[in-house]
């Protein structure tokens, strides 16, 4: 499963409603008990300004890592 949203470097408010949208997440997937596998899970920035984004986001009080690829049915972005 992937998430994705458009964090503004302008703005602080992003990577919190980035968070709230990976709790529900977790919701979710513990009300129809589907276990999430923390070890799959990462943060990837797709920009030219990196931000440390990685420190806030987490799941289930997982740290996700933030990672500069990622590989997906066999495709590497």
């Amino acid at each position: 499963m992937k998430l994705y949203t458009h964090v503004k470097v302008s703005s602080r408010d992003d990577v919190p409603t980035l968070q709230t949208d990976i709790d529900k997440l977790a919701n979710w997937a513990q009300l129809w008990q589907l276990r999430i596998s923390y070890a799959k899970c990462s943060v990837m920035v797709l920009s030219c300004n990196r931000r440390q984004t990685e420190q806030f986001v987490r799941i289930d009080n997982y740290d996700m890592p933030c990672v500069s690829q990622v590989s997906d049915l066999g495709i590497t972005v």
